[in-house]
């Protein structure tokens, strides 16, 4: 018998594992593996399905190329009940080396040596950025997308393919605004979409949500040290870019605001699912984590 395990819950895609008597083999080494399946909103057509399937190739190959690390990964189309779906097939590591769980027990100075590691990587994507200014690489270099391995650092999150080529977002948006509650669409694509796309793009907002990540995944008393040597990287790696250096209270600022938006928008997606399911009888899509993960994040921000 094989059962679904849900590993994850994002904004955007949903992330489960197959148990059972299933003999899964990695298709470059052979050995036995696990894998986890992110599940995308469904696409309007298979030709819009295939077009996100390339893109996800060329974010993959700008990454390497960038010199980015990433886990065995594959997309894989699923046409079930009248809907086209995509999968992102990604090998499952341990749980103990993603990042995020990892700086749990760790002491300050372990998380500042992790923090440290992440930083060197984001410099990756920013350099390739500066000499590649025809081909842009968004980013999102929070704390739970990196997987600690043997040697440096493996990066998670690629199922929201972020290119630019000549200034023109490469993935089609509606991707993203299908994770927003359908009442607010029209004013997230107006006033607010825009904004949040071009900060994965940010060299300075990426590092800043880097640090304030820490505050979500319940770290707060290591933030000062992380302010300390990002202003530190700043100033010395990333001189080129002349960015302004960070302050405690800027971090704790960003991070309770997007705290409460982010519990705005779940409580949108609560209405919203009741109103799709029980008033107009159709399917949600999305899946809703339970409050529990926002009042941890919550706890870790005061």
């Amino acid at each position: 018998m094989v059962t679904i395990q849900i590993l994850g819950i994002g904004e955007i895609t949903t992330t489960v594992a197959l148990q059972g008597p299933l003999d899964h083999r990695h298709p470059q080494t052979g050995r036995r593996v696990t894998w986890a399946y992110k599940r995308l909103p469904s696409f309007p057509s298979e030709a819009e399905a295939r077009d996100y399937m390339q893109l996800f190739s060329d974010y993959q190959d700008a990454l390497a190329q960038a010199g980015i690390r990433l886990p065995y990964q594959r997309p894989r189309l699923v046409r079930s009940q009248g809907k086209i779906w995509v999968y992102v097939c990604q090998e499952r590591l341990p749980a103990e080396t993603i990042a995020s769980r990892a700086i749990g027990p760790a002491p300050i100075a372990k998380c500042r040596e992790i923090f440290g590691q992440v930083l060197n990587e984001l410099l990756k994507v920013f350099l390739w950025n500066a000499a590649h200014p025809q081909l842009l690489l968004g980013f999102d270099g929070q704390i739970p997308n990196w997987v600690i391995a043997d040697p440096g650092l493996l990066y998670l999150d690629t199922s929201t393919p972020l290119l630019r080529r000549h200034g023109q977002e490469l993935l089609n948006t509606e991707l993203f605004l299908k994770a927003i509650p359908i009442l607010l669409r029209p004013l997230v694509r107006a006033f607010l979409l825009q904004d949040v796309l071009d900060r994965y793009y940010n060299p300075r907002l990426v590092t800043l949500d880097l640090i304030a990540s820490f505050y979500t995944f319940r770290r707060p008393d290591a933030v000062p040290a992380l302010v300390d040597h990002a202003n530190l990287f700043l100033a010395r790696e990333m001189a080129a870019f002349s960015l302004e250096p960070f302050t405690v209270q800027e971090i704790h600022s960003y991070h309770r605001s997007d705290l409460w938006l982010w519990k705005f928008l779940r409580a949108m997606k609560r209405l919203d699912r009741f109103l799709s399911e029980d008033l107009l009888g159709r399917p949600y899509e999305q899946r809703l984590p339970r409050d529990r993960k926002l009042e941890q994040a919550i706890r870790g921000s005061r």
